[in-house]
């Protein structure tokens, strides 16, 4: 069996797309489809429905996809020790981030991690969802969570973050201040959650177990950063992560609300890449983001450039006394 046409085959299970995968390995759409009917003529099955429009696996092609990627990935490693790529910070860097993580650090990764290492191009990707890496070709991502599942991933833990309930001076000027849980049932609730949905349960760990809040939408997104700035602009109480919104809260922008039921909500941050030993471009990426996290509460996404005699990448910032927080 031609190794070469394994891992044509995996680069089409990978995008999903005939016309791509011969982008990505530099052959044309006919020869990738020679490979296709070469390795599936070989094993006496096909791998691939297609049409004249798009391409699926089948049953065989699925499981067939679990160790054509190992093939590939051995081929990409090997590739990249003789070429020196595994040892050194070049190529291209795919990242995900959470869209709030992204923004705020966008400035720092521009300026800062661009001019460290030039000869590294770098797509980005900020998305809520924990999308999948290996099918979409991506080198890492950083996510907030409570565990990890995937154990087709390897992880580092990075920081932790909690839960937090915030809301905008303006709002709480114009609506009050909640005392207990029962109140948000009556406040305009921000959070995320699918379309058409009007309503979440809010769940907070109590002293008899876990409390649960049934709150109507004000506003949702599929995404973080369009529900800050909707806080941001009074439009009602946001329950999120404070890695999230920690500049805003440095700022004064958002105030928080009833800690003493987020304060045990704990949520790790994590670097996630494919399960092999990571390249030399995804230990500096990783190295810069544990460097960068702490900073993130005193770079305002929302306006880097106005900040006077700041470095873009927020690096080394002091806080007033009237900004700090305990």
């Amino acid at each position: 069996m031609n190794a070469a046409d394994v891992q044509v085959f995996s680069r089409v299970a990978q995008t999903g797309n005939f016309s791509e995968a011969a982008e990505q390995l530099g052959l044309t759409r006919s020869a990738i489809s020679k490979c296709i009917m070469r390795l599936e003529e070989r094993l006496g099955v096909v791998l691939i429905n297609r049409s004249t429009r798009s391409s699926s696996l089948t049953d065989a092609g699925r499981r067939f996809y679990k160790y054509a990627r190992e093939v590939d990935d051995a081929l990409e490693k090997a590739i990249a020790a003789v070429s020196g790529e595994d040892q050194h910070v070049v190529g291209n860097l795919s990242v995900c981030m959470p869209t709030s993580i992204g923004a705020a650090m966008t400035p720092a990764i521009v300026d800062e991690f661009l001019r460290a290492w030039p000869r590294l191009t770098l797509s980005l990707y900020f998305d809520d969802r924990d999308l999948d890496l290996i099918g979409g070709g991506i080198d890492i991502a950083i996510r907030i969570s409570r565990r990890l599942n995937d154990s087709n991933l390897l992880s580092k833990r990075l920081g932790t973050t909690r839960g937090i309930l915030v809301a905008s001076p303006g709002y709480l000027a114009r609506y009050g201040n909640p005392g207990t849980l029962e109140e948000l049932k009556s406040h305009r609730c921000i959070d995320r959650g699918r379309p058409g949905r009007s309503r979440v349960v809010w769940r907070f760990p109590t002293a008899s177990g876990t409390t649960e809040v049934p709150v109507d939408y004000a506003i949702n997104s599929n995404t973080d950063l369009p529900l800050i700035l909707a806080a941001c602009m009074n439009q009602g109480i946001f329950f999120t992560q404070e890695i999230a919104i920690s500049n805003e809260l440095t700022q004064g922008r958002l105030t928080e609300i009833l800690p003493e039921y987020t304060r045990s909500q704990s949520w790790g941050v994590y670097a996630v890449y494919p399960n092999h030993g990571p390249p030399a471009k995804v230990r500096a990426f990783i190295d810069f983001v544990e460097r960068q996290l702490p900073q993130i509460a005193t770079c305002d996404r929302w306006s880097p450039f106005e900040q006077q005699g700041r470095s873009p990448s927020c690096t080394g910032l002091q806080l007033s006394p009237d900004q700090q927080r305990p």
